[in-house]
């Protein structure tokens, strides 16, 4: 997450905020893969009982938190997209590495902090008949405000709603921003350089402005359903 700029600038790599943001995100992503691999693929390949499946406990916290951590780091970069195209003189302020670094280091914080109660949900407690370990839930863990205001309510608003809201509203007040540019930058070539280009210069200009819209449309719906599709994975398997 941390690059030397030297290092960089001898290979060539230009350092944006968007390098970190995603590095952050590859990072995340990588730990919430790994530990869903450990947590569910590696339990039905060797049919592992659940109470002898000892890395539950920390497995299945670890996950949530990767996977909080790569939701609000999305956020992230909706967000500092959205203030780069509408609001470019608060972005040269806002949107600099030391503060990326710090947002990065929010968004990681608020993914533990928030799914930090996970880890207390199950333990290993000694069975005396058997006389094994075995993995149980906590007296945590079966509260029902424990279920129902956390798993249920809690999650509803903080990884469901709040997001999906966030997400729409940086794409879409982008996208409109996009296309008021579009329109502007039309309108200055039909009036003021009309002269100096061929028709056919004037079909290309206004096709190319086209697809870049409508690339950023499909990035932008490719990126909410991607959202939803992960949620809906995590409730179902995490």
């Amino acid at each position: 997450m941390f690059i030397d700029k030297g290092n960089c600038k001898s290979l060539g790599l230009k350092l944006s905020v968007h390098t970190f943001i995603f590095l952050a995100l590859a990072i995340s992503d990588a730990i919430y893969v790994f530990t869903m691999v450990i947590h569910k693929s590696i339990k039905a390949i060797f049919v592992i009982d659940s109470k002898l499946f000892y890395i539950k406990p920390i497995a299945s916290p670890l996950s949530h938190v990767a996977y909080t951590t790569s939701m609000y780091l999305t956020i992230l970069l909706a967000f500092e997209r959205y203030l780069k195209i509408c609001h470019p003189n608060t972005a040269t302020k806002v949107c600099t590495l030391s503060n990326t670094k710090k947002f990065i280091f929010l968004a990681s914080f608020v993914g533990f902090f928030y799914s930090f109660p996970r880890f207390f949900q199950r333990t290993w407690e000694y069975d005396t008949e058997d006389q094994i370990y075995e993995v149980k839930k906590t007296a945590f863990g079966k509260t029902d405000n424990y279920k129902k205001m956390y798993l249920t309510w809690s999650n509803l608003v903080f990884r469901m709603i709040l997001p999906t809201i966030s997400l729409i509203f940086f794409n879409v007040f982008t996208f409109i921003k996009v296309n008021f540019i579009n329109n502007d930058i039309n309108y200055f070539v039909n009036s003021f350089i009309n002269r100096q280009l061929t028709h056919t210069m004037m079909t290309d200009w206004s096709l190319f402005m086209k697809i870049v819209s409508s690339e950023y449309l499909q990035n932008m719906l490719c990126t909410q359903l991607l959202f939803l599709f992960c949620f809906d994975i995590q409730n179902n398997f995490g």
